[in-house]
């Protein structure tokens, strides 16, 4: 008879569903953070007050969280960045909205262990720092199950699908605000505007290195055709420029009235063409040296 071994079970029973629920629970349900006081005379250390996690990140983290808008707390915040995780409607609870709960997770305790000597000293707060390694523990388990990259910044955190391209050339990214731009046109569904949008603030970083790609190879090299490619759609289809109104000196008539769906095809492809070229500009910087080291083992 054949059977799975009871490992072959467990391991078949992963749920994400019950991870997050075993995440969440753990973070509502415990007391997490702690501010603790100091008696001058024997100095001995006393916990004056226990946090639960979300209580601690309303007092403390979350005016250090970035690009909140008007939102007045992390409840707020969470519900507008569609993380909130509601157990009276489970069925609301969707992959990405794991993702996005897991993304805020990320952030505040950056926050948190980034400022730590800051709240250490100023508050005199502390971290249940057990806890905290069973919760990363979930945390990581779960994002390398859902197959998450994690990009780490100054400010913030995002999280991304598994991409090899995408990851080589997220590492050629140091605009965390650009970082998130490139990940949304790669998850999301947009229209034209949101895609041009993306694009014309991409080419802020592509334009100088098109412009070394082409004073450094020929014009027969692969590299320098697609670099070209690249410049002639940003140059010609409503991107650096304006082709589109009649009035202005880069009018196109064609481009003007071309279908949109076509022109997304277009954008999808200077998308396409933009990560290729960060991707060889990693391996220029940094590849290609790597590579004739190894390559060095062989001699």
């Amino acid at each position: 008879m054949k059977r799975n071994t009871i490992f072959e079970k467990v391991k078949n029973s992963y749920s994400i569903y019950s991870e997050i629920d075993k995440i969440h629970h753990a973070i509502l349900y415990n007391d997490m953070f702690y501010l603790c006081k100091t008696d001058n005379h024997t100095q001995k250390v006393a916990i004056v007050k226990e946090f639960h996690f979300f209580d601690f990140c309303n007092n403390y983290l979350f005016k250090f969280l970035p690009d909140t808008g008007t939102c007045l707390n992390i409840k707020e915040f969470m519900d507008r960045a569609e993380a909130s995780l509601d157990y009276t409607r489970r069925y609301s609870i969707t992959e990405d909205r794991i993702i996005n709960y897991l993304e805020v997770l990320e952030n505040l305790f950056k926050i948190y262990f980034d400022r730590y000597g800051y709240f250490k000293r100023k508050y005199g707060l502390k971290c249940d720092l057990n806890l905290y390694k069973e919760i990363r523990f979930l945390i990581d388990s779960l994002e390398k199950h859902m197959g998450l990259s994690k990009k780490e910044f100054k400010d913030r955190v995002i999280l991304y699908s598994e991409n090899f391209k995408l990851s080589e050339a997220l590492e050629q990214v140091k605009s965390s605000d650009l970082a998130v731009e490139i990940v949304k046109y790669d998850k999301e569904i947009l229209d034209c505007n949101g895609k041009r949008k993306i694009l014309k603030e991409l080419d802020t970083l592509v334009e100088p290195i098109i412009g070394k790609i082409k004073k450094r190879y020929g014009n027969n090299s692969v590299i320098w055709c697609i670099a070209d490619d690249l410049s002639c759609i940003l140059n010609n289809f409503n991107i650096r420029h304006n082709n589109c109104e009649s009035g202005s000196k880069k009018y196109i008539k064609n481009v003007a009235n071309l279908e949109e769906q076509k022109l997304c095809e277009v954008y999808d492809t200077a998308y396409s063409l933009i990560i290729d070229i960060l991707i060889w500009n990693k391996y220029e910087d940094d590849l290609k040296k790597r590579i004739e080291t190894f390559k060095s083992y062989l001699t």
